[in-house]
């Protein structure tokens, strides 16, 4: 219940503090089912003072604003003369944090304008498997009267749907384990989290009471689960000498690492987050246990390190660090402080000044916007950003430290020792390295101003600097293709970028569909020398390719609101429009998100179009993309889909899902994204391809088994979904394309689509592969969501990275001469047995694209996969026809109206006699050509959606050549018995769920 009647009750547990009601007045709520807890009397949070509020968020003007931000009217706004936070109102949210009552937006108080939130979320999580679920969240303080200002949060026991360790080191990382406690066993514990903000503190105060009302004890290890939002996390402990997070490494002790608190540098913002001891609620943990992937981190209070959580494993421990036990019918608490700055130096400065360490003010000057390191020894400490005046301030223990400046562009400055004396304030001047500006210009064939992309090359091969160079001053994605530099023109056709001081050659371009500048490329690029002064390019672009009727999509790709994305969704919007993708789908991981506002913003509206969707996004059965979405604003995450079937019920299974999808967005597609490889569908369900029937047991996935389940099919999975990602990233996985033509084959027609999947800025970059549709127009004002959806259903789709293909079939004569209509891509063509068939590939591309292959598919056995057991196998036998090519011999042709632009253009054409109802499908590829850089680093590649054969009369694709009954065996998967695993397999089970989050 949200806004509870209060009733008057003795307020002898808060003597200390105003019992007001929320949003004001006399009186405290109703303690209810919350655990009770005298605050005032621990002596835990600072009593004296004024200014801290509490209130109940009632308008938009309440919000604290900011890339991530994602209070809501309704949440609570906890705030003093320093800082603001805001409390999540109850309520469930697909993700890491399934329940709400946690911090979801923090920030310094900045005096007006809009804030600079870039925290994700944060909330407990206990047992492995459990957490608290949020039923309340009250206002026990407003702060109206002084002293702190007081939020509780109460919650009951619940399973966590979507996250249980032990099943998933078993089930996904192949690592037969068992905990010490059961993650699925209930426990009759109440929490209640009480977030105390006192006047002029820098940091929330978080107590958590557990109140144990059974008869056993309740043992609980805690773990602080925290979407952070920004990526550049800083660990205090031994693991920690720079930015972001370690990679699983057996040979160190860092794979789980140490860690006495962590930070998260954001936007001019900075977050910490440190636990007290559970014997000593006074003194800070020396080393908890952390470990993280991307944005999401999980630090085990007490754990210690790889070693503490592999006694969990072990029954026969002497000791588990983290234990965390609560008598039957008592209480126990635990408390942490959560510390905001305007960056980790003052983060840092936070923690000590509570600890009463000594503390000088340190005053930095160094280059507008620059960031500083402190070194203590060779050590990082802490982190400075400077202001838009070069100034930066913090607070330092008594000591000698070493100062540098970076910004990204520059070089890293010379370093700079100070010495800080107790009582006195110190000052430092810290010089920025060098840089130069290259001024980049943008314009088309006739003049006007269009996006593109600007890779930088370093002049003669690798650069001699890189991401560790700047690793301890900012946590950079550095670009792909071994490139110095990538950065992306606006609608405005003009941008700056900012470089060492060198020689670089500059590459331009805007997607498959535009040339590329210089016409050089890829013999040279534009070389630009930047050793002693500023530079400039200006490039000219022009479109080589015709794609009337088809609209580009990249339909798998990330930015903020994934908790696994650090990427701002309008720099995912930029990356789109400098690639030339024609429309931009968002696809967070349980978020919904709308582009449609940052595509406005940045003036590109009349140039990409926009749809909304969501990766619907299991930890142990696969991830599932639907577009096209509407975003409901008044619920968690923009309304995202629960898979998890809601609190306390079974995870829906497949056929549950796609049906649960299409009822609530009726014109939705379903996407099977990645479905092999640790993080696939068709592997963790264990699905036979040519039957559809899966093998894996619901109880590993906390499923419901399906009545209609039989010994050989466990109903798991089904045929709801409409398409199939045969690429994740530029090239196809030769292992989903087996899946994709077996469905096929036995007449599962769905179309098979390309994608980028991309996390990252510049690494990744999002559009390769792509899928193109059918959809009537290339005309973004003319383009709906519902043309691109029907597109997908009508499997009227082709895929590339770069060769702009057209598929067609058209019967022929008795004397070989074309007769009747031309079939596209997703047609069936009717012709009797006997009858021949022309199929043509049609091939368009830059200049300077190799291509040595164009292949015709159509059924073949052995492409069939069972017991979820993938097939790689890629055999030339196959492939039913194939034509080799000569890429030097390839002709060019020059683009009408495009001034002296030439493209590559080739056409190869294939025979077949029909000998009943099948499928075809054209593809052209590089097997041994250069590669496609700057779009992307892999070679080229295209493949067309089938276009069906009726064979029999029927009118229809119907008498499929994939039969049922045929013979189909492999070794079922058994699991073994239960270990406890030593250092070296823990770290693999890690590193294989990493690599399971690689892939979604």
């Amino acid at each position: 219940m949200q806004h509870r009647a209060l009733t008057v009750i003795v307020c002898s547990s808060f003597f200390l503090f105003a019992c007001p009601k929320p949003g004001g007045g006399s009186g405290v709520p109703d303690a209810g089912n919350r655990c009770q807890v005298d605050l005032a009397g621990t002596g835990y949070f600072k009593q004296d003072g004024s200014g801290s509020s509490a209130a109940f968020i009632t308008s938009a003007e309440q919000l604290i604003g900011g890339e991530n931000a994602q209070g809501r009217t309704g949440d609570v706004l906890l705030q003093n003369d320093k800082v603001r936070v805001i409390i999540e109102q109850p309520g469930r949210s697909v993700g890491p944090l399934l329940s709400g009552g946690g911090i979801i937006d923090a920030d310094l108080q900045r005096g007006g304008g809009e804030g600079r939130d870039s925290f994700g979320r944060m909330g407990l999580f206990y047992a492995f498997g459990r957490l608290p679920s949020v039923k309340e969240v009250e206002v026990i303080n407003d702060g109206s009267t002084g002293g702190p200002a007081i939020v509780a949060a109460t919650g009951v026991d619940v399973p966590h749907d979507l996250l249980n360790i032990e099943s998933l080191i078993q089930n996904v990382a192949g690592l037969n384990v068992k905990f010490v406690v059961d993650p699925t066993k209930p426990l009759p514990v109440r929490t209640t989290t009480y977030y105390v903000l006192s006047p002029g503190e820098s940091r929330v105060r978080m107590l958590s009471a557990f109140c144990n009302d059974g008869d056993a004890p309740a043992l609980m290890p805690l773990i602080e689960l925290l979407d952070v939002g920004a990526f550049e996390i800083f660990n205090s402990g031994p693991c920690g000498n720079g930015l972001g997070l370690p990679k699983p490494d057996v040979s160190n002790n860092c794979t789980i690492a140490p860690s006495k608190w962590f930070g998260v540098q954001g936007d001019n913002v900075a977050y910490g987050l440190r636990s007290m001891s559970f014997s000593d609620l006074n003194t800070p943990v020396e080393a908890n246990a952390v470990l993280g992937y991307g944005g999401v981190l999980g630090t085990m209070v007490e754990g210690e390190s790889l070693d503490g959580l592999l006694s969990w494993t072990n029954a026969d421990a002497r000791s588990r660090p983290g234990t965390f036990n609560v008598r039957a019918k008592e209480q126990r608490l635990y408390l942490r402080d959560f510390a905001i700055g305007r960056d980790l130096a003052g983060v840092d400065a936070v923690f000590k000044e509570i600890d009463g360490t000594p503390l000088s003010t340190v005053n930095v000057t160094t280059s507008p916007d620059a960031r500083v390191t402190v070194l203590q020894g060779a050590r990082m400490i802490g982190l400075l950003e400077a202001d838009a005046s070069g100034q930066a301030t913090t607070k330092l223990a008594a000591g000698t430290y070493t100062l540098s400046a970076a910004k990204q562009g520059h070089l890293v400055g010379a370093p700079v020792q100070l010495n800080v004396t107790a009582g006195a304030d110190a000052a430092a001047t810290v010089t920025l390295g060098e840089g130069r500006t290259l001024n980049v210009s943008v314009r088309d064939v006739g003049g006007a101003r269009i996006p593109a992309k600007v890779t930088v090359f370093c002049a003669g091969g690798a650069c001699p600097f890189n991401a560790d160079t700047y690793k301890q001053h900012v946590l950079l994605d550095y670009p792909a293709l071994g490139s110095a530099a990538i950065a992306y023109v606006p609608v405005s056709g003009d941008t700056t970028l900012t470089l060492p001081p060198g020689e670089y050659d500059v590459v331009v371009s805007r997607g498959p569909e535009y040339s590329t500048w210089p016409d050089t490329w890829p013999a040279s690029g534009h070389r630009v020398d930047l050793r002693t002064a500023d530079g400039s390019v200006n490039a000219t672009l022009g479109r080589i390719v015709d794609t009337t009727g088809w609209m580009s999509a990249d339909l798998h790709v990330h930015a903020y609101f994934s908790s696994d994305s650090a990427v701002g969704n309008w720099l995912r919007a930029a990356n789109f429009l400098a690639e030339g993708v024609d429309v931009l789908l968002s696809t967070d991981h349980e978020y919904i998100f709308d582009y449609a506002p940052v595509v406005r913003e940045l003036g590109a509206q009349d140039v990409i179009a926009t749809m909304v969707g969501e990766e619907v996004t299991s930890f142990t059965h696969g991830h599932f993309n639907a577009f096209p979405l509407t975003r409901d604003d008044s619920v968690p995450n923009g309304g995202a889909f629960d898979h998890a079937g809601g609190e306390d019920a079974p995870t829906l299974r497949m056929p549950q899902v796609f049906a649960g999808i299409k009822e609530k967005w009726p014109a939705a597609t379903v996407q099977l994204n990645h479905p092999r490889s640790s993080g696939g569908s068709l592997t963790l369900l264990k699905v036979d391809t040519a039957t559809l029937a899966s093998k894996g047991n619901p109880a590993d996935y906390n499923m419901a088994a399906d009545p209609a389940a039989t010994a050989n099919d466990t109903k798991l999975f089904g045929d709801g979904f409409d398409l199939v990602e045969v690429a994740n990233g530029p090239t196809a996985s030769w292992s989903v394309m087996n899946d994709w033509m077996t469905f096929l084959s036995r007449g599962t027609v769905r179309a098979s689509s390309g994608v980028s999947d991309s996390h990252s800025s510049f690494s990744d970059t999002g559009g390769y592969a792509r899928t193109w549709a059918k959809v009537g127009t290339d005309a973004v004002g003319s383009f709906t969501p519902q043309a691109f959806s029907d597109a997908v259903k009508a499997q009227k789709l082709f895929v590339s990275n770069g060769p702009i293909l057209s598929f067609t079939a058209q019967k022929l004569d008795a004397q070989g001469n074309p007769t009747g209509p031309v079939f596209d891509i997703g047609g069936t063509l009717s012709a009797a047995n006997g009858e021949k068939v022309r199929f043509t590939v049609d091939v368009q591309g830059l200049e300077w694209m190799q291509l040595d292959r164009v292949e015709l598919y159509s059924h073949a056995p052995g492409r069939e996969a069972v017991n979820g057991i993938e097939n790689a196998e890629w055999p030339e036998g196959r492939i039913l026809q194939k034509k080799d090519l000569d890429p030097s011999a390839v002709t060019l042709e020059p683009v009408a109206g495009a001034g002296n632009l030439r493209r590559v253009h080739l056409t190869e054409t294939f025979e077949v006699t029909v000998t009943g109802d099948t499928w075809f499908v054209g593809m052209a590829r590089s097997l041994n050509g250069r590669s496609m850089s700057p779009l992307h680093g892999s070679k080229a590649m295209a493949w067309s959606n089938a276009i069906l054969i009726d064979g029999d009369g029927s009118g229809k694709y119907d008498d499929f050549p994939l039969k049922p009954g045929q013979p189909l065996s492999a070794p079922a998967k058994v699991k073994g018995p239960f270990i406890v695993p030593t250092r070296e397999q823990l770290v693999q089970a890690i590193a294989d769920l990493i690599l399971h989050g690689d892939e979604h």
